[in-house]
């Protein structure tokens, strides 16, 4: 069956949606533009954590181990929003519940803009993570909902009580890779199985992207597509 065309849901799945850049400092030292952006918007994100690197050494003596700070983890005053820098990394990402592209879009854009204020940064590459929670009844077919699954071969016990799936999938045009992973979460629901849809799509920035924003809105176009053409219509009309 083929799946409805892309739109709008009000009830969505989505317990997690992520947009970031890669980038490489061309002026400046990251260090210091780190903690000027953090500090910049500390009265909106209150809640600052660093975030730690660990390196352990081993030699015949035993092993050694430490500790470094490579980055800050920041979260909006209504818990909802995170804004996380590492070595080479912005992130910022929407919690349930998820409002709308818009203003993911604009909030990432906003705080981008603050944080490139503070040197001469090189976006490297795009990418755009929806994580998505679907509820499945008990005894229903996981393929019957969720059109990428695991087959089991003949000869195998079909009984199956646990899923992980991971692939990686080359997008044709624009270059990029699409991730998709599928798990089975802990049971939260009586007669209800819980699977984790999670499509991550990245894009290097190349001579031919080099707008990173229209590119930026191409990979959210394609989030779309790819997401409603995973599952059934009958599962998708649960979140219109």
């Amino acid at each position: 069956m083929m799946a409805i065309e892309p739109q709008h849901l009000k009830n969505a799945p989505i317990v997690e949606a992520m947009i970031a850049f890669d980038f490489v400092i061309s002026v400046g030292e990251l260090g210091q533009i780190r903690r000027s952006f953090v500090e910049q918007i500390q009265v909106e994100y209150p809640t600052q954590t660093p975030i730690q690197k660990a390196e352990v050494t081993f030699n015949p003596e035993g092993s050694t181990g430490k500790t470094n700070e490579v980055g800050s983890r920041c979260v909006s005053t209504d818990g909802k929003n995170v804004c996380a820098i590492s070595e080479h990394t912005f992130i910022c990402s929407r919690l349930h519940p998820y409002e709308n592209w818009e203003s993911l879009r604009s909030e990432f854009q906003r705080l981008w803009e603050v944080f490139a204020s503070f040197g001469e940064v090189q976006v490297t590459k795009v990418a755009v993570r929806y994580i998505n929670k679907i509820w499945l009844r008990e005894g229903s077919e996981i393929f019957d909902s969720v059109f990428t699954y695991p087959k089991i071969a003949e000869g195998l016990p079909q009984n199956t009580f646990s899923v992980f799936v991971r692939l990686q999938i080359a997008i044709p045009e624009p270059p990029g890779i699409l991730i998709v992973t599928e798990a089975q979460l802990p049971p939260e629901k009586p007669q209800f199985v819980a699977i984790a849809l999670d499509h991550d799509l990245q894009f290097p920035v190349t001579e031919k992207t080099a707008d990173i924003w229209a590119l930026l809105e191409r990979a959210r176009e394609l989030k779309n597509q790819y997401f409603f053409a995973s599952i059934s219509d009958e599962l998708m009309k649960e979140y219109l």
